[in-house]
């Protein structure tokens, strides 16, 4: 492995920064406060530290449990891609270069050898590489990925009663979402299941009087390279010395022949994925007006799917009250994947565990 790093790679593949609305940031908070960390040895701890990016649309959480030696291809492409960015209040986007060879990069772009030989011969020892199940007639061998649990150990040391069960509830009363804010997706929204290719429903301040989500349970799962990963040597190289043309950040590019930078905005190792929320069979509550609640009545009967968050759902998966031109009062409209189920509790004979969210790191601080 020798990885030369092009200027091409300074791009995003197209990936559009979105931001989130006051609504959605409201619920990611309670959400982190909620979830409970699963460590690699299986300890559980409260989560206090990590913050939130939004996946929409939440994924199926439904990883194969890696054996010894392999990983699954759905594992490896959701943590083997760098994240777009480590800001706060975004969604979660993957962008188009694999974190590893970002991190190849990096150590190549190093004038000091001496500093990071082991490094690279980590980085180069296949003992911290998994082969990786693409199908039965591919399979490719690249860097490990750890994660704390897999999706079938943590849905059954939950699914029997989970002590992390229960709602998060924001109160929306007084939040408005500004309808000509590029970029920024809101709390609901109307489409075909996927996005960007909705039409987005700002709230108009005093429309929804709050938003549940409840789920049997919360978590955290923790995600980290192998051993070919050493974090240490990119915190204390992060400011070089580096060979010609490259730099630590921007902000330290001063010389014109400076193309390429690894830390800060654009940069090519500017962040990692440190691991995901999950949640098990989720289900959404939502106060509204019933102005409110006619327009989603209406978009549904068009066959159009109503987000809330990141959870996607059809017209069978929502009950409404009647609503009629003389209400007046709140609407109280129940979203789930499991209909029929009753407001306090989802539980069935089938579990469901749905990815919610992300974390992600900065990487190389110093530099900025």
């Amino acid at each position: 492995m020798n990885r030369k790093i092009a200027k091409s790679d300074l791009t995003r593949s197209g990936t559009m920064t979105i931001q989130i609305s006051q609504a959605l940031e409201l619920i990611e908070a309670e959400i982190s406060s909620k979830a409970i960390r699963t460590t690699r040895n299986r300890t559980i701890m409260p989560l206090t530290l990590a913050k939130m990016q939004l996946l929409v649309p939440c994924e199926p959480w439904n990883w194969p449990t890696d054996s010894l030696g392999t990983s699954s291809a759905e594992l490896f492409k959701f943590c083997a891609w760098m994240p777009d960015s480590p800001l706060k209040s975004i969604l979660y986007s993957r962008s188009g270069t694999k974190f590893s060879d970002m991190y190849e990069g990096f150590l190549n772009a190093l004038d000091n050898v001496d500093a990071v030989e082991k490094a690279r011969s980590d980085l180069s020892n296949q003992k911290n590489y998994t082969l990786v199940l693409y199908g039965q007639s591919d399979k490719q061998l690249e860097p490990a990925w750890n994660v704390s649990q897999f999706p079938a150990q943590w849905t059954a040391s939950v699914s029997s009663g989970s002590s992390t069960a229960g709602k998060v509830r924001v109160n929306l009363e007084s939040v408005g979402e500004k309808a000509d804010k590029q970029n920024e997706l809101t709390l609901f929204g109307m489409g075909g299941g996927s996005f960007p290719d909705e039409t987005p429903l700002p709230l108009s301040q005093g429309q929804c009087k709050y938003v549940e989500i409840y789920a049997d349970a919360w978590g955290y799962i923790e995600i980290s390279p192998a051993n070919w990963y050493n974090s240490s040597v990119v915190e204390i190289n992060a400011k070089g010395p580096y060979k010609r043309g490259y730099a630590g950040s921007k902000k330290l590019a001063v010389d014109p022949e400076i193309t390429t930078w690894f830390f800060g905005e654009n940069g090519l190792l500017r962040c990692i994925l440190t691991g995901i929320y999950v949640a098990l069979n989720p289900k959404v509550t939502a106060s509204v007006n019933p102005e409110l609640a006619s327009k989603l009545q209406d978009k549904l009967q068009q066959g159009k799917k109503l987000r809330v968050a990141g959870l996607f759902f059809s017209k069978q998966d929502i009950t409404f009250p009647d609503v009629t031109s003389r209400s007046t009062g709140p609407v109280t409209i129940v979203a789930t994947k499991n209909a029929g189920s009753t407001v306090k509790s989802t539980r069935s004979g089938k579990q469901d565990a749905v990815l919610i969210g992300a974390t992600v790191a900065e990487l190389g601080k110093q530099t900025l």
